[in-house]
C-alpha cells in the first residue's frame, strides 16, 4: 500500500518475518531529466575512461553467446532466433557500437562504447572524447 509521502511498498517478502517491507520512492523520467540523472560528468566523459568496461564487456559477450558459433550465418532459423533473443536480453554498458542508422544523420557511422543504456537510447561515448 502507499503511506503519506512514502513512496510505494515493493519486494514482497522482504523482511518478511520481521513484518517489514521495503519503501522505495519512485522518480520520475521528467524528474530525472531536470536532476541530471542522465547526464555524464565532464571530468567522465574521457574514452580511455571507459575501455576497462569495454574488455569487461567483451568477456561478458563471450560467456553469453558462447554457445552461437562465430558465424551467425551457420545458424538455423530457429537457433537465429534464439541468439537474437539472447543478444536482445543482454547489458550493453562497456559495447562498442555504431551508429547504423539515425533521424540524424550526423549520427549515422558514430561509433563509441556505451556508458548508459535506457529503454531504447543509448549514450555513447566517442574516441574524441564526445558524449552523444
Amino acid at each position: 500500500g502507499r503511506g503519506k509521502g512514502r513512496g510505494k511498498w515493493r519486494g514482497k517478502g522482504i523482511g518478511k518475518e520481521k513484518g517489514m517491507g521495503v519503501v522505495v520512492k519512485e522518480v520520475t523520467a521528467k524528474r530525472k531529466r531536470e536532476g541530471g540523472y542522465m547526464e555524464i560528468p565532464a571530468a567522465e566523459r574521457a574514452y580511455a575512461i571507459y575501455e576497462p568496461l569495454h574488455a569487461l564487456w567483451r568477456e561478458y559477450a563471450a560467456r553469453a553467446l558462447e554457445h552461437f558459433p562465430a558465424a551467425t550465418a551457420a545458424l538455423s532459423p530457429t537457433e537465429l532466433s534464439r541468439f537474437e533473443d539472447e543478444v536482445a536480453r543482454m547489458d550493453f554498458h562497456g559495447a562498442r557500437v555504431r551508429v547504423a542508422a539515425a533521424r540524424d544523420p550526423t549520427m549515422v557511422h558514430l561509433e563509441g562504447i556505451v556508458v548508459m543504456e535506457t529503454e531504447g537510447v543509448f549514450k555513447v561515448v566517442t574516441e574524441k572524447d564526445r558524449v552523444v
